[in-house]
Parts: structure tokens; C-alpha cells; sequence
């Protein structure tokens, strides 16, 4: 697993792993928001694209009523998540 999630910042060498070494140490609560702020001017879009996901997700997944209540099977609701920015 250490090939995949590298724990040592400096051995970091892609924006990928980057972006994989901040979702892990988020995860984990190990984070600091100076390495985030700082990756967010690097690629300010993949960040927002996982909150999105997390958001459509949470929506989903409320008890009462919402914008997916019922309507998983219909197709354009399928392309909404799919393409949820």
C-alpha cells in the first residue's frame, strides 16, 4: 500500500500523488490546510470535484424528500451524477 499512498510529503512527485497524499491525510484528520490552500492553486478543480461528489452523495442520502428522492433509474438523473461538477 505504500506505493499507493505515500506517507513522506517530500517523495511526493505528481499532482496525483499529491492529491492522493491530501485526501489520505484528510482522512486520517492529519491534515494541514496550508499543503490544501496550496494544492488548490496548483489544480483548483480536483478538490472541488471529490466536495461535489460528497455533496451529491449526502443529498442522496437524506431521510426526507430530495433532488434524487424516487428518480435513481431515470436516465438524465444517471448523466446528473456522472457529470455532477
Amino acid at each position: 500500500m505504500d506505493y499507493l499512498l505515500k506517507s513522506n510529503p517530500n517523495q511526493l512527485t505528481t499532482k496525483e500523488e499529491v492529491l492522493k497524499y491530501l485526501l489520505h491525510s484528510y482522512y486520517n484528520e492529519e491534515y494541514q490546510v496550508e499543503f490544501i490552500h496550496m494544492y488548490n492553486h496548483i489544480d483548483g478543480k480536483s478538490l472541488r470535484e471529490v466536495d461535489n461528489r460528497i455533496l451529491c452523495e449526502l443529498e442522496r442520502n437524506k431521510d426526507e424528500f430530495n433532488l434524487y428522492s424516487g428518480n435513481i433509474g431515470d436516465k438524465y438523473i444517471v448523466e446528473d451524477i456522472k457529470k455532477y461538477p
